[in-house]
């Protein structure tokens, strides 16, 4: 009845084959990816689940109305999925698909899974921008936790910026990362200790909510000025248990 004014989501998305299907980057091109995968918060004794977190996002994003600017080009890419627990196979290929992505001029949305998603993400963007001087990567993350847990051999869902710092190291970048609504109670002195020492910006959720909304805004606007590109990843264990009862 509405026409083209009447849209929603799940009317304007299109599913894309990034093998086969051509992209027209002239236009503004969103796509969501999803990362079936719950061996992190597995390996890091969590409660499993969130491998199924792609489909739920569908269904909840299906019934949104469309105010996307005209133009936008929708898609979705369907998901990396980690099969036989080879979580570090899934990551690679995340990797892949985010790197081609961007390569095609398409921004990537992605939808977890355990927060094992970021070290696959990130070195996605990482591999896209290259080496270059001017291709400064700042990491924001929305979360209680720092993820800065040490490892051995493997990583975890605990792990994913700690393997990110050590990713710039070896690759001689700078590691730019902040984390906002972190809880004490929820961080060991030893994360706290390796935060400080990876020189992390961050603020707990109580300088959050005694700050004064412009005085974290200065925060985050101050490390996003210091940065060419921003990577945003967000945890859902960063809001109230009430409203994401689901979580780890």
């Amino acid at each position: 009845m509405d026409g083209v004014n009447g849209f929603r989501w799940n009317q304007i998305i299109k599913c894309l084959n990034l093998a086969q299907d051509d992209i027209h980057q002239s236009h503004k091109n969103i796509a969501l990816l999803g990362f079936a995968c719950d061996e992190g918060v597995r390996r890091n004794k969590g409660r499993i689940g969130g491998a199924e977190g792609p489909t739920h996002f569908r269904k909840a994003l299906a019934n949104l109305a469309d105010h996307f600017p005209v133009g936008t080009n929708f898609f979705d890419v369907g998901d990396v999925v980690c099969e036989n627990n080879n979580m570090e196979l899934a990551q690679t290929e995340l990797a892949v698909y985010v790197q081609d992505l961007l390569d095609k001029k398409c921004f990537p949305i992605l939808m977890g899974g355990g927060h094992e998603i970021a070290y696959g993400h990130f070195m996605g963007i990482a591999n896209h921008l290259g080496s270059s001087g001017n291709n400064k990567l700042g990491v924001i993350n929305l979360d209680a936790h720092f993820d800065l847990r040490s490892y051995k051999d493997r990583g975890n869902s605990g792990t994913p910026f700690l393997q990110i710092a050590r990713e710039c190291e070896k690759r001689e970048l700078q590691f730019n990362y902040m984390a906002l609504g972190i809880q004490p109670a929820s961080n060991t002195n030893a994360l706290f200790q390796t935060a400080e020492k990876l020189n992390v910006d961050f603020l707990t959720v109580k300088e959050i909510s005694q700050n004064s909304r412009e005085e974290t805004l200065y925060c985050l606007e101050d490390f996003i000025s210091e940065n060419d590109f921003i990577y945003l990843t967000i945890c859902l264990d960063v809001i109230a248990a009430p409203f994401a009862p689901g979580v780890s």
